[in-house]
């Protein structure tokens, strides 16, 4: 019985120690699942969301801000890229403990929009706040910006203004029986004002005014301008204008005033359409006129046949006249083209032969050395080959000595050289001596060489 006791006390005591255990495990786990949510709130409290600027440039738009990483920059700048725009990337940081990816998959839906419709627009994301600014033309524009900002649940606020596109004016000015009239759609009183005092008398019909009517094209001061002239040079005429075209008809009383409406026309600041003609009974006077022309014209032909046939053989020696003198001309024209090619011929012989050849004289004399006088000899007969060429024998020197030494000995080398020439049958009418001394070196007298270079005679084509 003892043993009994004592197994349910040990049994008791089992049991008790069990439940306190357990109690111990549960403050534990309570304790470290508050340490967590601790942990999880701190964190959550130092993660901050992403923040940006997208302004609009021009045609470009410029980004700045922070992000969680390059990745949404880049899906950003996709979105624009898509619309043929331009997102330049400027001051912006990465951090990936920040957050924000609901707003960049907004961006990206609101950009295709946003890139094709706003003007001077920006998007802002801050404060967990986006916020979208600029004008757009539309009330349609607007409203779709609304929609597309209702699609997330990010906070939004839209400032877009609309801003709608004005309406060009109009008008019609009708001229019946000499007497004018004026409606249309102007911005103010003045504008029409300006139509209406261009002609004298003009009556005015429905003529509407509103800020909206805007003359972008200044249409009107360019009609104030033509109405005086069409008034008084046209009948029945008619000026609209109306979706940017100015249609211009009425009857001309003269061919002249048709030609001067052009040319006052090609000056218009907008698209003309010019209807006008001449007037009926104007035609009928030109058809009058052109058949009394034609009469004369006709009965002119005839005095001019009969002048003809009795001119027949003066024609005929005149046509021959021309003919050989044509035929002349063409000989002259042959000779002159074969004297050019003579001539060139002649220079590149001349040419190549005092390459290689100099004409040398004596030092300080206008003697010839043999070897020159071989040289005059070679000259000669390029000269003999080509007879119809003249030429100048021009004579240089280097700058030693006087100038007056220099232009003498140059002047009578070349004398020298011609006399040679003529003495192989040259004839002296085909030659011009001239000496100009040290007056036209080829390079600087600075060394011995360019001195020699400077040494020399030269042979020129006369007339080339």
């Amino acid at each position: 019985m003892k043993k009994l006791w004592l197994w349910l006390g040990l049994l008791l005591l089992l049991m008790i120690l069990c439940i306190v255990t357990k109690i111990d495990d549960i403050h534990l786990t309570h304790k470290q699942h508050s340490l967590s949510s601790t942990t999880n709130t701190v964190h959550q409290d130092r993660t901050r969301p992403i923040a940006f600027d997208i302004v609009q440039n021009g045609k470009n738009y410029q980004l700045s801000g922070r992000f969680k990483d390059t990745a949404q920059q880049q899906r950003i700048q996709n979105a624009f890229a898509d619309t043929q725009h331009t997102l330049h990337i400027d001051n912006t940081s990465s951090n990936k403990t920040l957050s924000g990816e609901e707003v960049i998959v907004l961006v990206e839906s609101i950009i295709p929009h946003f890139a094709t419709t706003y003007e001077d627009g920006s998007i802002h994301f801050h404060n967990n706040r986006l916020t979208v600014n600029g004008t757009v033309h539309s009330y349609d524009a607007k409203r779709k910006m609304e929609y597309l900002l209702s699609t997330s649940t990010v906070p939004t606020q839209d400032n877009t203004v609309v801003i709608l596109p004005k309406e060009p004016v109009s008008f019609r000015i009708d001229e019946t029986r000499g007497v004018f009239s004026i409606l249309g759609n102007f911005a103010n009183a003045q504008e029409s004002q300006m139509l209406i005092g261009a002609v004298p008398g003009m009556h005015t019909g429905e003529l509407n005014f509103a800020s909206k009517y805007t003359d972008g094209q200044n249409v009107i001061p360019f009609t104030q301008k033509l109405l005086p002239f069409f008034a008084s040079h046209f009948n029945e005429g008619e000026i609209v204008y109306q979706n940017g075209v100015l249609t211009i008809s009425g009857l001309a009383k003269d061919q002249a005033s048709l030609d001067q409406l052009s040319q006052m026309l090609a000056q218009a600041p907008c698209k003309v359409i010019n209807n006008t003609k001449l007037d009926p009974a104007v035609l009928e006077a030109l058809r009058a006129q052109k058949a009394a022309q034609e009469a004369r014209l006709q009965a002119e032909e005839e005095a001019r046949r009969a002048a003809a046939l009795k001119a027949a053989k003066a024609e005929e020696a005149r046509l021959k006249a021309e003919q050989e003198a044509a035929q002349a001309q063409r000989e002259r024209l042959r000779l002159a083209q074969q004297a050019a090619e003579e001539a060139k011929a002649a220079k590149a012989k001349i040419i190549d032969l005092l390459k290689v050849e100099n004409i040398e004289f004596e030092v300080a004399k206008d003697r010839l050395t043999p070897k020159g006088r071989a040289t005059v000899d070679k000259l000669a007969a390029i000269l003999k080959q080509y007879p119809h060429i003249r030429v100048e024998i021009a004579g240089h020197t280097d700058s030693d000595g006087n100038d007056d030494f220099n232009l003498r000995l140059s002047q009578a080398r070349v004398d020298t050289v011609k006399n040679a020439l003529i003495s192989q049958g040259i004839d002296a009418s085909r030659m011009i001596a001239k000496g100009y001394g040290e007056s036209r070196p080829l390079v600087p007298n600075d060394t011995a060489e360019n001195k020699q270079k400077n040494r020399r005679v030269e042979i020129n084509i006369i007339g080339e």
